[in-house]
This record gives structure tokens, sequence and C-alpha cells, in this order.
């Protein structure tokens, strides 16, 4: 079904300049004819007055996920490694636009992009959509370096490094993964030509392995947390550049004695939340998902789940920021005034690449509510436009319980609002609370202390 959308007050301003403009020269690398020569480390390039003359990348290779697979506003050099192995080329944090990259083979203009030996539209990690690959490079050949923008509209200067194959290779295939109890394991391919493997988690020294491991279960660590573990191996005095991977930990989700919902199904159906987002995209603003629940018994909140629609973390990013909060309500029914709200629990926690499942996230230590008491529960997705991130909560039009609330300043609605109220009755958050049972056990008959000696 089409989405339908709430629009962010969003105000832009442009101002045009209407004038002739002497023509520029182009540079004299412009076209692939005058490649200049460079050599091992810094290049200052500047794109400006560049025009496109090279060959589509399609078919061949491919510079990143948008766009096509062009390199606009191109420049040429040419390169000679003086030894082998794997050189990197780089704009990372370099430059002012969104740059992109590509290594040919030989010295001779290619006439196809086969060619090509690698490409780069924006490099891990790399701010700004700057650039970063690495190709092999066999001492006394020739190489072809084609330095461009994204598209028509990308231009400007930067500097671009030729980084030389390190004297000690990393070790490669770095993959992390979640190893449960608040650790994660790293495993990778080892050459065995190391003396010894230093492992860093979060840029800390944790431990020094024998040159031939190939996996290293890290100390536990607080959650939830998001964890970066590198790797340097050494030969003698010599050390590799860090490798290094990336894992999430949050907490866990224990099986609970109940869950209480407001849904009649968790189902999540495509094109059925709305959000208060930018017009024209799917990047959110500030948004919180709201749901009521009266007091009953005393409760032992574990977890929360919640319907995750879509989430799309932006570009260069493994994961965006979610933030879940537990209220005692004093008046229960809707959540609104929240200056009325008890705040009780926060778990701020990321959440990965996700579509149409229900996500939870454990409470730990549980928190306990006293008979009687109204809970009120938040799921708040910060501001993610600066980062592109991407989230659509889950939901249906299958039944529910209760009204479901969406609070979102930027788009008027600064307090939590039934969201049938904006005009989308059917939809139904899925947002519930895992209830470990704090009931006090039962007493039988034969488990009382009849003569007060302390023994049943």
């Amino acid at each position: 079904m089409a989405r339908s959308y709430l629009s962010a007050s969003i105000v832009a301003l442009a101002l045009s300049f209407a004038s002739a403009m002497p023509a520029l020269a182009q540079p004299a690398n412009d076209e692939c004819l005058g490649a200049v020569i460079v050599t091992p480390g810094d290049t200052a390039f500047d794109t400006t007055t560049a025009t496109t003359d090279g060959l589509t990348l399609a078919g061949f290779c491919d510079p990143g996920g948008f766009g096509d697979d062009q390199i606009y506003n191109d420049l040429w050099y040419s390169f000679t490694p003086a030894i082998d192995g794997v050189w990197t080329l780089t704009t990372c944090a370099q430059a002012t636009y969104d740059t992109r990259l590509a290594v040919y083979d030989g010295v001779i203009c290619p006439d196809s992009p086969a060619l090509s030996l690698a490409c780069n539209d924006d490099g891990p990690g790399c701010p700004a959509f700057s650039s970063e690959l690495q190709f092999d490079g066999v001492a006394g050949s020739d190489y072809l370096i084609r330095v461009g923008g994204f598209d028509a509209a990308s231009l400007g200067a930067g500097t671009f490094t030729l980084v030389e194959p390190p004297i000690v290779p990393s070790p490669t295939g770095f993959v992390c993964t979640n190893a449960g109890a608040g650790t994660a394991e790293i495993s990778w391919t080892n050459p065995g030509t190391y003396d010894e493997i230093n492992v860093f988690v979060d840029g800390i020294l944790e431990s020094t392995l024998a040159g031939t491991a190939t996996s290293y279960v890290i100390n536990a660590v607080t959650l939830p947390a998001f964890v970066e573990v590198c790797l340097e191996a050494s030969v003698a005095t010599d050390v590799s550049p860090p490798g290094c991977c990336s894992v999430i930990l949050n907490p866990p989700c224990p099986i609970p004695v109940t869950v209480a919902v407001q849904t009649t199904s968790s189902a999540i159906t495509p094109g059925n939340s709305i959000h208060c987002g930018v017009p024209g995209t799917d990047l959110h603003v500030d948004n919180s998902y709201w749901r009521g629940y009266p007091g009953g018994p005393a409760r032992e909140i574990t977890g929360v789940e919640f319907g995750v629609e879509i989430a799309n973390p932006g570009f260069g990013f493994i994961s965006q920021p979610i933030v879940v909060r537990l209220y005692e309500d004093p008046s229960g029914g809707s959540p609104a005034p929240t200056a009325d709200l008890i705040l009780r629990r926060e778990v701020e926690f990321e959440l990965e690449e996700l579509t149409a499942a229900v996500f939870c996230i454990g409470i730990d230590p549980p928190e306990l509510f006293a008979p009687g008491t109204a809970i009120a529960v938040e799921l708040f997705t910060p501001d993610g436009t600066g980062e592109l991130h991407e989230f659509f909560v889950g939901s249906n039009a299958l039944g529910q319980s209760a009204p479901s609330y969406l609070q979102a300043a930027g788009c008027g609605t600064p307090e939590p609002v039934d969201i049938a109220t904006l005009g989308f009755p059917g939809m139904h958050i899925i947002l519930n609370l895992l209830d470990g049972d704090a009931s006090p056990p039962e007493i039988c008959d034969n488990q009382i202390d009849d003569d007060g000696d302390g023994l049943i």
C-alpha cells in the first residue's frame, strides 16, 4: 500500500544569481591523455573546472549503492609502484565534496570499463562521502588513477593519498559476533607469519595472543554496548595496520511469564506506519511512540518488545540509536501530559538493519511495579536526518484494546496524541511489556511455621 507521511516543518531558503561568467581553463590532466605522474604520499587536487571524459564503470565496477556508475568531473594521474602489495588510495576526510575514485590497469587510456581494477564512492567510516579503495599493485607496472565526484554537481578541492603496502600485512576476514553474556567473539584469517597479535577493545589493549591465533572472545562488557575490536599483528619490531570489526551487544530478553499486549496480532503490515520526517524521504526527526498499560497485579518488567517495519541505518553506519523508557503513570490512560509521568527506567541501545520483525530489548535488572500501578512505555527514535537513518515502527490494523500514541514536536504534536485522531485509525503499534511475574509466592498449608521455631 502507498505510505502516508507527516512532514516536519522544514524551511529552505535559496538565493539565485544570474551573471555572465568567463570560461575557466580546465586542468592539464582534465583528460586521460594528460595524466600527471604521482608518487606515494599526498597529492592535492581541484576538480572545480574539470569535465567528465572517462567511461562509465557500469557492468564492471560498482562504486557504491547510490547514483549511477559514472565518475564525474574527473582528473587523471599515472602511477608506477616500486613494491608489490596491496596499495591504498584514499580521499578519506581529505576532500570538501562527495568524491569517487577508480584505478585502471596500464597507462593507455581505457577504452573499456573492464580495465578498471577497483573503484569506490563512499569509503567505510569516511566523513562527507569521501572515498577509499585498495588495489593489488605490482612493482614496475603502470596504473591510471581517476579522481572525480558522485554526480555532475560534485566538485571541489581535496587531497588524495597513495599509501604503500604495510611491511606486516593485517589479518583478513574479520568477523565479530555476539557470544552472549555481554561478550563478543572475533575471528580472522591468519597467514601464519606473525610473532604475536595484540587485541584492542574500544582502543584499549586487552590481550596479547600467540602469532598463530585465529579467534578471541573479549571480556564481558556492561550492556547495552557498541564494541569495536581491533587487531595489530607484529613481526619483530614491525607492526601491521589495525584490522577492526564492530558488534552490537544488547541485553537479551528472558522468557517471560506473561506478555502484556494491546494489539490483537503482532503481524507487521508494510506501509502501514507513519512518522514525523523530512518530506519526500524516509528520514525521521524526533519521534516517540507510546502505549499506556492500566494498573493491575504487581509487575516485574524484564523486557520490551516492539515492531519494526523498517530500520535502515544511514550509509556508513551499522546501526541507529533507539531509546526505551518505562514510566509510572499516576493517572493511567493517556500518557499525556508527560510532565506527570515518573521515569522509572531508560535503556538506550543500537538497532541494526531490520525489516518486518518484532525486536526485544531486555530490562536488566527487571523493573518492579507495585500492584495497581499504571505503566506508560515510550519508544523514542532520535532525529536521524544528519546520519540518514530511516525508521518506521511496526504496526497493523488488526485490532487493539487501547490507543496507540505518537509524539513529535516537529510535526506539531509536542505531547502524545492518539494516532487515530491524526487521521490514521488503522495504525496499531506493536509495543509490548514482558512480565517476569512479581506476584508473591503462594504458601501452602504444610509450609506454615505452626510452632514458631523457624522450621516448617
